[in-house]
C-alpha cells in the first residue's frame, strides 16, 4: 500500500517539475516577492518620508491682495471704489523643460497666447520698457537712465557693472534683437520643424510677457498680470485654450474706478502696477510690497496707500504637476484697506471749476485776434494777443480734430479737401526740403526762409533724438565740433553741418546698415538725406508741422478746419452754421470760432494756449478745512 503511495506522489512529481506551468509560476512567484518586497519597503520602512519629500516639491503659498479702501468727499460721496474686473496672467507651472524641443514648446505656446491678445487688441503690462512707433522705428518707454541700464544689463545677462560700452549704449532696437535672441525666439520651430518668422508686435509681446514672469525669479505657480480688464469673449477664449496655453488663467480682481473725473483726479490721483525701480523704497516702509503690486501713483492713492491698501491674505496648499489645487492647509484671508474722509466737497469742486472754466474761456476770446501777422515785441506778457491761425493750428496739435480721419473713406466733404490739400502741400515741402539738403554751395540757416528754417531745425533736433540716435549729444567730438558752434549760431547750413560730422566721426553711419565700405562721404551723405527723407515722409510730429506752416500761410483754411468739426462730431450738428463756413467768409470763421469758444463748446483746455489753466482754493472760514481745491484743465484717471 505504501510502495503504491509512494509511486503515485512520485509519478506527480515527476509531471509538475517536468511541466512548463511549474516553470512560469517559480518566475511569477518569484516576482511577486520582489514587487512586496518593494511595496513593503516604499509603504512601511519609508512611505512618510517619500510623502513628505512630495509635499514639500508640491506645497505653495498663494498671496491674496487685499481690497483697497474708498474715498469718499465730507458728504459721504464715493469718490474712488473698487470695480471687479477680468485679467490674463500667466505663472511658471515647470510644463515646459529647459531642452531645446521644451523652450521651442514654450514660445510656442508665448506666441498663441500673444495672438489671442493682438486680436482683441490688448496692450501688454510689461516691463520691457521698448516699444515700436508708427515708423518702425524703437523707443525706450522710460526716461529714465537707472531703468535703461537695468533693462540693458537683464538682457544680456549681466549686472550693470560688467557690461561693455558698446552694450551700455544699446539703442531700444538692439535691446529688442538680443531679447529675441536671448529668448530662442529666433530659433522658433513648428511642430513640423518649419521655421517660424514672428512679427516685431508679437515679438515684442511675447518677450514682454517672458520678461515681465523673469522677474518674479520664475517662481512656480506664482501668477503674474500681463493684460488687464479684458472682455468675457476674451476670457473665453483663453478658457478654451488652457490646455494649449498651460499657466495661463483668468483671474478676478477689484480696480481702481473714479467718479467725477476731471474734477478730483488732481486730488484723488490714481493707481498703477510698481514700478522696478521704486520697489525697494516701498518696503522700507512696508516688507509685504511686491513686484506685482498695485500701488497708489499720484496724489491721495499714493500719499495715503499705506492707509488704503488692504492686508494681504495668505493660502498654504498642495497643488499638482499642472497647478490645480489638491488641498488647501492653511489660509487667512485678506484685509480691506481703510476708507478715506476728506474735507473736499464735490458739489463745491465741481461748480467751481465751471466758473474757473467760463473765466478762462472769456480771457482766450478777448485775446484771439483776426490780424496773423503782429508785432507785439514791445508788449508786456499780458497784453500779448494770439493770431486766430494759432487757434485754427491747435484744433490739429491739440487732436481736437483727428487728422488721421481726413483720408477715411467716411470722411466729410471738408475733411477730404483738408486731406487732398495737405497731401499736395506734403510732397511739395518734402521737395523743396530735399532739395535744401542737397545743396553743396554752404550758406547760413539763417538764411532760408522762416518755415524752411523750422523744417532744418526739425531735422536737427531728429538726428540728435531717441528716433533718430545718428548723433550722440554726449560725444565729445560733437560738443567740441566747429559745426556745432556755427549750427548754435545759425551760421552753418544743415548740409555741411551733417558733411561735417562725418569726416569728424560723430555721425553714426551703422544707422544706414551699410552692406559695403563707402569710402565717399558724398556717397554715405546721400544715404543719410534718403534716411532723412523716408522718417519725414512717415513721421506724425513733421506732419504737424506741415498743419502748422500751412494754416498759417493759408493754405488749408480756418473755414475748412470748422466745418470738419461738425464732421466729426466735435460739434453739434448746425446746417445753417456749416453752410455759411462753406462759403469761405474768413471773418465769419473768427466770429463763430469765438462764439463756439465763449459757449464753451469749445474749451480753453481744447486750445492749450494760454491763458489756458487755472487753479482756485476755497476754505471754510469757521473751522479753515480746505472745501474746494480746483486746478484746470483736469485729466481723466479712469484712464
Amino acid at each position: 500500500m505504501m510502495k503504491e503511495l509512494f509511486g503515485f506522489l512520485k509519478e506527480m512529481l515527476n509531471r509538475l517539475f517536468s511541466s512548463r506551468l511549474f516553470a512560469l509560476s517559480i518566475i511569477f512567484f518569484l516576482l511577486f516577492s520582489v514587487l512586496t518586497l518593494h511595496l513593503f519597503r516604499l509603504q512601511i520602512l519609508h512611505g512618510n518620508d517619500y510623502l513628505q519629500e512630495y509635499q514639500k516639491n508640491t506645497k505653495q503659498d498663494l498671496v491674496i491682495p487685499g481690497t483697497r479702501g474708498n474715498i469718499y468727499d465730507k458728504d459721504g460721496k464715493l469718490l474712488a471704489y473698487n470695480e471687479l474686473q477680468y485679467n490674463i496672467t500667466i505663472a511658471e507651472t515647470g510644463s515646459f523643460s529647459g531642452t531645446s524641443a521644451g523652450i521651442n514648446k514654450r514660445n510656442l505656446m508665448l506666441k498663441k497666447l500673444a495672438e489671442i491678445i493682438e486680436k482683441y487688441q490688448y496692450p501688454v503690462k510689461s516691463q520691457f520698457k521698448v516699444q515700436k512707433q508708427e515708423d518702425g522705428s524703437f523707443v525706450f518707454t522710460t526716461t529714465s537712465d537707472q531703468d535703461k541700464q537695468r533693462l540693458i544689463a537683464n538682457v544680456f545677462r549681466k549686472t550693470p557693472e560688467k557690461l561693455s560700452e558698446k552694450e551700455a549704449n544699446s539703442t531700444a532696437e538692439q535691446c529688442f534683437l538680443q531679447a529675441k535672441k536671448l529668448y530662442n525666439f529666433t530659433k522658433l520651430q513648428d511642430e513640423n520643424g518649419k521655421p517660424i518668422t514672428l512679427s516685431d508686435e508679437t515679438a515684442l509681446d511675447m518677450i514682454g510677457i517672458i520678461y515681465t514672469l523673469r522677474l518674479t525669479s520664475y517662481q512656480r505657480y506664482m501668477s503674474t498680470t500681463i493684460v488687464d480688464n479684458v472682455s468675457r469673449e476674451c476670457m473665453a477664449e483663453i478658457l478654451e485654450s488652457k490646455y494649449d496655453l498651460p499657466g495661463v488663467d483668468i483671474e478676478n480682481v477689484s480696480v481702481r474706478k473714479y467718479n467725477y473725473a476731471p474734477y478730483l483726479s488732481h486730488i484723488v490721483g490714481y493707481t498703477g502696477q510698481v514700478q522696478e525701480s521704486q520697489l525697494a523704497d516701498l518696503q522700507k516702509q512696508d516688507s509685504s510690497y511686491a513686484v506685482n503690486d498695485v500701488v497708489g501713483v499720484w496724489g491721495l492713492e499714493k500719499s495715503e496707500d499705506l492707509v488704503l491698501k488692504g492686508k494681504k491674505g495668505y493660502k498654504e496648499m498642495y497643488l499638482n504637476n499642472v497647478g490645480s489645487i489638491m488641498e488647501v492647509i492653511s489660509e487667512e484671508k485678506p484685509g480691506a484697506g481703510n476708507d478715506i474722509y476728506t474735507t473736499i466737497s464735490a458739489n463745491d469742486q465741481i461748480s467751481i471749476y465751471h466758473l474757473l472754466e467760463q473765466e478762462l474761456a472769456g480771457i482766450l476770446a478777448s485775446k484771439i485776434t483776426e490780424q496773423n501777422e503782429l508785432d507785439q515785441s514791445a508788449l508786456k506778457q499780458s497784453q500779448l494777443m494770439i493770431p486766430v491761425k494759432d487757434a485754427y493750428y491747435q484744433l490739429i496739435n491739440n487732436n481736437v480734430l483727428n487728422k488721421e480721419h481726413f483720408t477715411a473713406e467716411d470722411a466729410g466733404d471738408a475733411e477730404k479737401q483738408i486731406g487732398a490739400l495737405f497731401q499736395e502741400n506734403k510732397e511739395a515741402v518734402l521737395s523743396q526740403v530735399e532739395a535744401v539738403l542737397m545743396q553743396d554751395s554752404g550758406g547760413e540757416l539763417s538764411a532760408l526762409p522762416q518755415e524752411m528754417q523750422g523744417y532744418m531745425v526739425y531735422i536737427y533736433d531728429y538726428l540728435l533724438g531717441k528716433e533718430g540716435g545718428i548723433v550722440n549729444p554726449e560725444d565729445s567730438r560733437f560738443k567740441s565740433s566747429q559745426a556745432l558752434a556755427s549750427w548754435k549760431s545759425d551760421s552753418i547750413s544743415l548740409h555741411d553741418f551733417i558733411k561735417k560730422g562725418i569726416e569728424e566721426g560723430w555721425i553714426d553711419t551703422t544707422k544706414l546698415n551699410l552692406s559695403e565700405e563707402y569710402s565717399d562721404s558724398a556717397q554715405i551723405y546721400q544715404l543719410f538725406v534718403n534716411k532723412i527723407m523716408s522718417f519725414l515722409r512717415e513721421d506724425s510730429g513733421f506732419e504737424k508741422l506741415l498743419y502748422k506752416y500751412a494754416i498759417a500761410n493759408q493754405k488749408i483754411r480756418g473755414n475748412l478746419l470748422l466745418m470738419a468739426l461738425f464732421e466729426q462730431n466735435v460739434l453739434p450738428q448746425d446746417a445753417a452754421s456749416y453752410d455759411a463756413l462753406a462759403r469761405g467768409d474768413s471773418h465769419f470763421a473768427y466770429t463763430f470760432l469765438i462764439d463756439k469758444i465763449r459757449k464753451l463748446q469749445l474749451t480753453p483746455a481744447q486750445f492749450a494756449l494760454d491763458p489756458c489753466n487755472g487753479s482756485v482754493v476755497v476754505t471754510d472760514v469757521k473751522t479753515g478745512k480746505v472745501r474746494a481745491l480746483v486746478s484746470y484743465p483736469g485729466f481723466d484717471n479712469n484712464r
